[in-house]
C-alpha cells in the first residue's frame, strides 16, 4: 500500500510518499520503497499540514489514505507539542485537515530505530529524548565550551553540542576559546543562514579549514563519549547503531579512532565498551522509512481501511 511518511526535524522536515509491501514470511521485515520525496525548512511552514500539503501539490501526486510521522520531540496519546518548533502535532487533527484516514505519531527516534532494526515487531522501542539531558564535558577545553553555551542556554544539553545546530554552537564556542577563525563562507553563513551553516561547516572540515576541522574532531569525540554513557546505561551488549543525517557526511572523521576512543574511555567498563560492536546507519532516510512502516501497520488496523481496497 501507499502511504505518506515523514521525518519532522526542528530545522528539516523530509516528506515521502512510500510503497509499503507485507511483511516477509521468514524474516518479519515490511519492505519499503519511496516513490518520491522532498525535504524542506521546517521553519518556512506553521504547521505539518501545510507542509504535507505543499509536498503533494509539489509532485503532483494523489495523497494517500494513511500516514506516519517520526516527530522530534516526546508523544503522548497521538499527540506532540515539538521541542525546536512552535507546532502542535495532533494525529486525529492532522487527518482531518489532510482529507485522510490515519495518521500514527511516534517519537523520531522509534523511527529510526524500526527502520534499522528490521522485524522490529520482535523487539520492544524505547522512545527517549535523551539529546535533553546534560551535556558532561570531560576535558579543559570541553569545559571551556560548556560555559561560552551557558552565557547563551539556561540548560545545556547533549543536543546543543550533538546536531545540526550543535556543530554551529561548537564552532562559535571554539572561536571565542582558540581565537581561530573560520573562513569567510562559513562565517557568512553561521551570521546569516543558520540553517545552513552546519552542512557549510562540514564541509569546509572535509576541504580543509583548521578551525572546521577542529569542530568536527570534536564533535566525534563528543559523538563518542555520550554514544558510550547510553551504551553502558542500556547495556547495550547486542550492538550500537548510529543513525541521523549527520554521521554519514562525516564518515571518515567518524571512522578516523576519535569516536571509539570516546566510545571506550569508561574506566573499569571498558573491556564491556570494547565488546559492543558499533555501525553507522548510511540510509539518511531511516526515520521516514520508520514512519512509513508504522504507517502502513495503522491503516491495517483501521476499520475504513479494512473494509476498502488498499491504495
Amino acid at each position: 500500500m501507499q502511504v505518506l511518511a515523514g521525518d519532522i526535524g526542528g530545522t528539516k522536515t523530509l516528506v515521502a510518499i512510500c510503497e509499503v509491501s507485507p511483511p516477509d514470511g521468514r524474516s518479519g521485515a515490511v519492505s519499503v520503497d519511496v516513490l518520491v520525496s522532498n525535504r524542506y525548512d521546517s521553519r518556512k511552514f506553521p504547521g505539518i499540514a501545510a507542509l504535507c500539503r505543499a509536498f503533494v501539490g509539489e509532485v503532483a501526486r494523489p495523497i494517500p489514505r494513511s500516514a506516519g510521522f517520526g516527530v522530534a520531540g516526546p508523544v503522548a496519546g497521538g499527540r506532540s507539542q515539538t521541542t525546536n518548533l512552535p507546532w502542535i502535532v495532533d494525529a486525529k487533527e492532522l487527518a482531518q485537515a489532510l482529507g485522510i484516514e490515519t495518521v500514527r505519531l511516534a517519537n523520531d527516534f522509534c523511527g529510526e530505530a524500526i527502520a534499522t532494526l528490521g522485524a522490529s515487531g520482535q523487539r520492544e522501542v524505547v522512545a527517549t529524548e535523551g539529546g535533553h539531558a546534560s551535556f558532561s564535558p570531560r576535558t579543559e577545553l570541553e569545559i571551556g565550551v560548556l560555559r561560552f553555551l551557558m552565557q547563551r542556554y539556561d540548560h545545556v544539553s547533549w543536543e546543543r553540542v550533538l546536531s545540526g545546530d550543535g556543530l554551529v554552537n561548537l564552532a562559535e564556542a571554539l572561536s571565542h576559546l582558540t581565537g581561530v577563525k573560520p573562513g569567510e563562507g562559513v562565517a557568512e553563513k553561521i551570521a546569516h543562514d543558520r540553517a545552513n551553516a552546519p552542512a557549510a561547516i562540514t564541509a569546509a572540515a572535509v576541504a580543509g579549514d583548521p578551525l572546521c576541522r577542529q569542530v568536527v574532531e570534536l564533535f566525534c569525540k563528543l559523538y563518542g563519549a555520550e554514544a558510550g554513557n547510553l551504551a553502558l546505561k542500556t547495556l547495550a551488549t547486542g550492538g550500537v547503531y548510529v543513525a541521523g543525517g549527520i554521521a554519514p557526511k562525516i564518515l571518515d572523521f567518524m571512522k578516523d579512532g576519535r569516536f571509539r576512543a570516546a566510545f571506550f574511555d569508561k574506566g573499569r567498563m571498558r573491556p564491556m565498551l570494547e565488546r559492543m560492536p558499533v555501525q553507522i546507519v548510511l540510509d539518511t532516510r531511516a526515520g521516514v522509512l520508520g514512519a512509513a512502516t508504522l504507517a502502513a501497520r495503522e491503516a491495517q488496523l483501521s476499520p475504513q481501511t479494512r473494509s476498502s481496497p488498499s491504495t
